[in-house]
């Protein structure tokens, strides 16, 4: 089976096109990559079984169409979507999920199409149309995003993309900044880091962010990643979870379970509930408590309470 012209646009370009799926689970990216193999219009398919990989791939090459699970661990298809989003020339992406839930997010960060597992080969030449109706008519040299003229230099800060999303603990949706996984360069003791700072900045989108650490309600583990969670909005960055407990500790964060670093200051409540152990409140969202970790919790609201009942 061929692409039909008709539906491709190919009238306007005979190039052949260069695929990126990205997907965790080896058997669905055998699958998909076979399938698309055998589509004539397709000249190359590039495999990357996670969010990391598939930006490597993106920032060493161009590619005419990007298929994307939703569900992956780390940085997952919706939040890869969008840092795709702000490069200069997003590529198109199709997202191919066993889950229907997500389409209207999906189409929220402007997905092509929305398969859903096994994907028949009819729905995938219809997706690869989509695609490219949607490329531009000229090979692109450069798809990731750069800061607009006169920014600092990326390296000096957590990069960062414009996006919306929810806390996994929340009902409200938030809107998210969601870095590019670019590492924090790991301080050797002694050295300084950018989080050492109550000040942090953030590239987003060439504009240069900035957000209080004394504003940070809680961070929140993701994969490979943590996301710092603000009043209406959180960020995601590459950071280690224990470079941050280690590092924060004296600004009054505290660990309280795997994968959560809250702030004592904006503990509004401390709760115990049958079965569940302690929660505490922090804004409108209640956090776990690890039995293992609810002790020195206990510890640190003492202490800072008496240091700040001496002030």
């Amino acid at each position: 089976m061929t692409i039909d012209p008709a539906h491709t646009g190919q009238s306007r370009s005979k190039r052949r096109l260069r695929v990126l799926v990205v997907d965790d689970e080896a058997p669905s990216l055998a699958d998909l990559v076979y399938e698309l193999k055998t589509f004539e219009e397709v000249a190359e398919v590039v495999e990357a079984e996670n969010a990391d990989n598939a930006l490597r791939a993106l920032r060493a090459s161009t590619f005419d169409a990007v298929f994307l699970d939703v569900r992956m661990p780390g940085l997952d298809g919706l939040e890869l979507g969008r840092v795709l989003n702000q490069f200069r020339v997003p590529p198109p992406i199709v997202y191919v999920t066993a889950f229907e839930s997500h389409a209207v997010e999906a189409f929220d960060v402007d997905a092509v199409d929305y398969l859903l597992k096994p994907v028949r080969r009819e729905r995938l030449a219809i997706a690869l149309a989509k695609a490219v109706q949607r490329r531009p008519s000229e090979p692109q040299h450069s798809q990731t995003a750069s800061p607009a003229a006169g920014a600092a230099s990326p390296n000096a800060f957590v990069r960062a993309a414009e996006s919306d999303s929810a806390p996994p603990v929340s009902t409200e949706a938030e809107n998210a900044l969601t870095s590019e996984p670019l590492s924090e360069p790991l301080a050797e003791p002694g050295e300084k880091s950018q989080f050492d700072d109550e000040m942090i900045s953030l590239e987003v989108g060439g504009r240069i962010r900035m957000i209080h650490r004394s504003d940070v309600l809680y961070v929140s583990a993701s994969g490979d990643y943590v996301r710092l969670h603000v009043a209406g909005s959180s960020v995601l960055v590459r950071v280690a979870m224990a470079t941050l407990e280690d590092r924060w500790a004296k600004a009054g964060f505290v660990r309280i379970h795997r994968s959560y670093l809250v702030a004592l200051a904006h503990i509004t409540e401390v709760r115990v509930e049958r079965g569940r152990g302690y929660l505490v409140r922090i804004d409108d969202r209640m956090l776990p408590v690890s039995r293992r970790l609810g002790p020195q919790l206990r510890t640190r609201l003492i202490e800072d309470a008496a240091r700040r009942g001496r002030r």
